[in-house]
């Protein structure tokens, strides 16, 4: 159905005044709206923001189009014609009007232009996405790099969404999330495409919104991330190792101490 939806050029156009708006591009992870003769900036994204069709997005360019095409026009000219016809009883006047159309090509200058956004359908952070980091150093003990068993690594985010705690957490934003994107929703059904005030005041609800979610997220999350800082401490003295990192797996001879966390966290903190 996306991939349908995707090959569709022009499926649907919205016209106020002498400005219009149609969607050009639409999937699941953004589209490209093209519109043109607005009479202000604010009715122009007005309009935009009826045809985005995801609550969170991310502006990704705003460019002027042009084309031009050759179009046969029809050109009507008129010959006027009078004079005086004789016959065996005299002599008549008469005037007349012969119209003529002819077909001319002309040349025609097109231009509009193409908004292209990104969709952010699922909350950024810690418990919710993974995203390739550079390696960070955790600790270090005293005798390394002499007397040491290796070194180590976890993967914070895997190791939360493993974890009990960290299922429940992630439900619960995501409940956040979904409440809030009904409300972001039911917003954008109630814009006027010339309403400037409530144009701005969606823009302001959706970057409140995020700061919510971000915020909540850390609160549900930073309890399960102190507990792991915590027992991969003691994890690492146990083995003997001398250095331990966040998101350095790809280090030749590292030792991967994820799922040995997640074990530990449940057995220590998961009420059976």
């Amino acid at each position: 159905m996306l991939k349908k939806i995707a090959a569709i050029q022009l499926i649907f156009l919205i016209s106020t005044g002498c400005g219009s708006a149609w969607i050009i591009r639409r999937d699941q992870n953004g589209g490209t709206i093209g519109y043109r003769n607005y009479t202000s900036s604010e009715a122009a994204r007005a309009a935009i923001l009826r045809l985005i069709h995801c609550p969170e997005y991310k502006s990704i360019r705003d460019e002027l189009q042009t084309s031009t095409r050759t179009a046969v026009v029809p050109m009507q000219s008129t010959n006027y014609s009078n004079g005086t016809v004789y016959n065996s009883y005299g002599s008549v006047n008469y005037s007349g009007t012969e119209t003529q159309t002819q077909y001319v090509p002309v040349t025609v200058n097109n231009s509009w232009r193409e908004y292209t956004y990104e969709c952010l359908e699922v909350p950024q952070g810690t418990a919710v996405s993974e995203q390739k980091r550079e390696p960070k150093l955790l600790f270090q003990t005293a005798e390394y790099p002499n007397q040491s068993e290796g070194e180590g690594t976890i993967n914070f985010s895997k190791a939360i969404q493993s974890t009990t705690d960290g299922k429940n957490a992630k439900k619960e934003l995501t409940r956040e999330y979904e409440r809030r994107k009904v409300a972001l929703e039911d917003l954008k059904r109630r814009i006027g495409t010339n309403d400037q005030f409530t144009h701005v005041e969606y823009e302001a609800t959706a970057k409140q919104f995020r700061a919510e979610i971000q915020q909540i997220e850390t609160q549900l999350t930073e309890p399960i991330l102190n507990k792991m800082k915590l027992l991969l401490q003691q994890v690492g003295q146990q083995r003997g190792l001398g250095r331990v990192w966040e998101d350095n797996e790809d280090q030749e001879g590292i030792i991967d101490l994820t799922d040995t966390i997640v074990t530990t966290y449940e057995s220590h903190f998961t009420q059976k």
